[in-house]
């Protein structure tokens, strides 16, 4: 019997020092766009990718997925992150987040102000950055605001009060808006930089 529990004891401590070790523990779980789940220790999740390893191991070499790539991210304590188009959501895309998701690109307009407002800043401050770099950072500063701000409820011109009452609908709805007023007003800062330096040159060469 003494034999019988040596041989046991000996095979537990082989389990414990040789297994365990190659065991995976890991913290961190990413879902990726073409359903392949990594079970992952996250090192940084930078602006465009996370940066993980498959070990836990600070030598062990690192990987980095973009965005792009990425639905879902769930840390170990318990924080998830949604992602569509490579940014990230305020919710998990359900089928009225979803629905809301594609409303906004029907019927919601940014507001013409925040438009003309961004061109004319980029236009003034890019002509006159010519001259003073420093105004440069001024001009970009009014679209970069403008565009970063969350559209004001009054102006999503939403379809149905009844749908925005539901909270997934009414993020879908706000997530796809705000990205439509960041790319529609840094695009009238682009033109109005390009007509500010087309002024410049015009009137100095």
């Amino acid at each position: 019997m003494y034999k019988l529990k040596s041989v046991y004891f000996k095979i537990i401590v082989i389990w414990v020092v040789f297994l365990l070790p190659t065991t995976s523990f890991s913290q961190d779980i990413i879902w990726k766009e073409d359903g392949e789940v990594l079970d992952v220790f996250i090192h940084k999740m930078r602006f465009a990718r996370v940066v993980y390893r498959l070990e836990d191991d600070k030598k062990a070499p690192k990987f980095r997925l973009r965005y792009q790539d990425i639905s879902k991210v769930e840390r170990v304590d318990g924080t998830i992150h949604y992602y569509m188009e490579g940014r990230e959501i305020s919710m998990e895309p359900t089928e009225l987040f979803m629905l809301g998701w594609t409303d906004a690109d029907f019927h919601y307009k940014v507001h013409p102000l925040a438009q003309t407002v961004s061109l004319l800043s980029m236009g003034v401050f890019s002509y006159a950055s010519l001259a003073y770099s420093s105004l440069f950072v001024i001009g970009y500063n009014t679209p970069f605001s403008i565009g970063s701000s969350l559209p004001k409820d009054h102006n999503l011109r939403y379809p149905d009060i009844n749908l925005f009452a539901d909270e997934a609908y009414a993020a879908g709805y706000r997530d796809r808006a705000s990205r439509i007023k960041e790319r529609r007003v840094n695009t009238m800062g682009g033109v109005g930089f390009g007509i500010g330096a087309i002024v410049f040159l015009a009137l100095t060469l």
